[in-house]
């Protein structure tokens, strides 16, 4: 009955899946699967409804609506809500932006509670040659690590009833990962975070770590990374400069070094001029350049060197805030705080952060009225050096700040589903 019921539903919102073989056959086959880069063919982009943040940004549905329309031209856009409430608002707010509802699904994703953005907890796609789909399921850890709790655990089963919904086969991995934490340059070299891996899976070394993931996604290289930016570490890391604490996921690939093509890295970059006076700039300066080096000596799975593209980091904004008892994921992990305290953090600012879909490339901008024209000028920067890397593309810059105050951004809160013949 429960199998029929999927089928009805994924018949009924008319999505373009094709019929999969059966499970057993695709186990046999499973080595012929790998994971494919982003700016392969893409059946879906899967987006969770735009909502208010919950620190001091502002609002993004603006950003998140502007962007369903852009991504409306080039790829089919599914969008998960909860109830028939959420889902006629969430249809009628469409509408009435003048979005062509016929490449939109709007569905009634099946509600298992937890946390976390589409990206870190949704599946890991894999394809075959027969452009059949296969999902990976990641443990999840959480940012923090340690023992799980109960939204962890709810959390962690996402991806498996993601698949079950898309009635697609599962690979269990041995070993927690977030979908923002890993590139792939499709043809089967991966690139990762030490940090961030060695923290996730505390009880393995780095060679275990590396045998897992090869298993998982059927990878045959990794360029391991040193750290990620400082201001995407977590809260619980303490004051990163003055009283500024950071607000990310401790350290995920995605804001700062992204494939654009099997041969191609985009990294960021801060200028030797910009860390005079900034200690956040300096120390992300030599993080950056130590992960340049790397790549610069690195080569893909079959020998060849990378062509790298330098990209401006995000600027640098803070933003205040007076914790109130809602806000417990500050009180739980900056030792001492206490509601009434004011909460000063830096935002996870990132050109990198970008969706590429069959097309068009939509990454953030900065610039508003009343801010500096430096901010224009990096805006600028980052968009000629994304036409750059996606030539032929469209690149499409949008307001989303919003998200940034919770260190996410365009990539973490959407998932790219690859398309199946």
């Amino acid at each position: 009955m429960k199998n029929k019921i999927i089928f009805f539903l994924i018949w009924t919102i008319n999505t373009t899946l094709m019929p999969f073989p059966c499970y057993a056959q695709l186990q046999k086959d499973r080595d012929e699967f790998r994971y494919p880069g982003e700016w392969e063919p893409m059946e879906a982009i899967w987006i969770q409804p735009a909502s208010k943040t919950f620190l001091a940004g502002p609002d993004v549905e603006p950003g998140m609506l502007n962007c369903i329309k852009e991504l409306a031209n080039y790829v089919k856009v599914n969008i998960r809500v909860r109830n028939d409430t959420i889902l006629q608002q969430t249809r009628t707010r469409l509408i009435n932006y003048g979005i062509d509802m016929s490449k939109v699904n709007l569905i009634k994703f099946p509600e298992i509670g937890g946390f976390g953005t589409s990206r870190d907890t949704g599946p890991a796609f894999l394809i075959n040659d027969a452009s059949q789909l296969m999902a990976v399921d990641f443990d999840y850890i959480g940012v923090f690590g340690g023992k799980p709790d109960e939204r962890t655990a709810l959390t962690e089963k996402r991806d498996r009833v993601w698949a079950e919904f898309l009635n697609i086969p599962v690979r269990k991995a041995n070993i927690g990962s977030e979908g923002g934490a890993r590139e792939s340059n499709g043809k089967g070299t991966l690139m990762l975070v030490e940090k961030i891996e060695l923290k996730r899976n505390f009880q393995r070394g780095r060679n275990e770590i590396e045998s897992e993931f090869k298993k998982a996604l059927n990878v045959s290289k990794i360029i391991w990374l040193k750290k990620g930016l400082i201001e995407d570490e977590t809260g619980n890391y303490g004051t990163i400069w003055k009283d500024i604490y950071p607000i990310g996921s401790g350290g995920h690939i995605d804001l700062f070094c992204r494939f654009a093509g099997p041969n191609t890295i985009l990294l960021s970059e801060v200028k030797k001029e910009e860390t005079k006076d900034n200690l956040i700039a300096a120390i992300n300066y030599e993080i950056l350049e130590e992960n340049y080096r790397i790549l610069e000596n690195s080569t893909d799975q079959d020998g060849k060197p990378f062509n790298i593209i330098r990209i401006p980091v995000g600027p640098f904004i803070t933003a205040k805030h007076v914790l109130t008892e809602q806000n417990k994921y500050i009180l739980n992990i900056v030792y001492g705080s206490k509601p009434g305290d004011t909460f000063h953090y830096a935002l996870g600012t990132s050109y990198l952060n970008f969706i590429v879909a069959n097309g068009v490339v939509i990454t953030s901008k900065y610039w508003k009225d009343g801010r500096s024209e430096e901010i224009k000028e990096r805006d600028e920067q980052a968009r000629k050096a994304l036409q750059k890397a996606f030539p032929g593309h469209k690149i499409v810059m949008l307001d989303i700040e919003g998200y940034n105050h919770d260190g996410a951004g365009f990539h973490c809160v959407t998932l790219n589903q690859p398309k199946a013949e």
